[in-house]
């Protein structure tokens, strides 16, 4: 079955929904926010649809529907088809220059103190755990956990255990994903290459830091997250490491 047109806005829809509200939304609510010209029996129609695909599940009878892998997947696909840079994350991402310029001229901090106080700034904007990895030494540094748990996911211990699992596992099997691509990488749930953390997702790129210094970073988390903020927060910063050579 093909995902016409209706279909996909009110997936998107949905999958906004729940990123911003963390609960399962209903027609009712997407009828009342987005104001479709459609009733609400037909937003009900084409959610069950879209559940029947597999792009949504309802936990239970009458309750609304949360976004799958697959819908999450639809959604960051269709954020690659529409290269708009939100003007508030444009804001932020100008600070972040400043702040790492800022930095430089002041030279008062050692290069690693540098790398973290950067981190520690792009994880306060991306409300999410961000990681760097340099290649040429195997080294590691994360920022964000105090953030991150924050999400209403963590509300469960279970999700905690697993989340720093996973965080300990990549950092084992770095390897297992894409070092050589360019581009960034975006792993949604069952598609991250560990196996066992389907609840999570990461958004990762390669850059270049410090001395030229070959590396990646990353931003990790519910798959509730706002993709399209994280994404584009991961390419400029990338653009900026290039460019400031840190």
């Amino acid at each position: 079955m093909i995902i016409n047109e209706r279909q996909k806005e009110i997936l998107k829809m949905v999958v906004d929904s729940y990123v911003d509200l963390a609960e399962p939304i209903s027609s009712e609510h997407l009828k009342r926010k987005y104001k479709f010209s459609f009733s609400s029996a037909t937003i009900r129609a084409e959610m069950q649809k879209l559940t029947d695909m597999g792009y949504l599940y309802q936990l239970y009878t009458s309750a609304g529907r949360v976004p799958t892998d697959k819908g999450y997947r639809f959604f960051v696909n269709s954020l690659k088809e529409v290269r708009i840079l939100n003007q508030t994350i444009e804001r932020e991402v100008r600070e972040i220059r400043r702040e790492i310029r800022r930095e430089i001229r002041r030279e008062i901090r050692r290069e690693i103190e540098s790398h973290l106080s950067f981190l520690r700034l792009f994880s306060s904007l991306s409300s999410g755990l961000v990681f760097s990895y340099k290649e040429g030494v195997n080294k590691f540094n994360k920022e964000g956990l105090r953030v991150t748990f924050n999400d209403p996911e963590f509300s469960d211990v279970q999700k905690i255990k697993d989340f720093l699992l996973m965080i300990e596992s990549i950092e084992e099997s770095i390897e297992d994903f894409n070092l050589d691509n360019e581009s960034v990488q975006i792993y949604i749930g069952e598609e991250v290459p560990i196996a066992g953390f389907r609840d999570f997702s990461i958004i990762m790129s390669k850059c270049i830091f410090t001395d030229n210094e070959d590396g990646l970073i990353a931003i990790v988390g519910p798959k509730r997250m706002p993709y399209h903020r994280n994404i584009y927060l991961i390419e400029w910063v990338v653009k900026i490491l290039k460019e400031e050579n840190l």
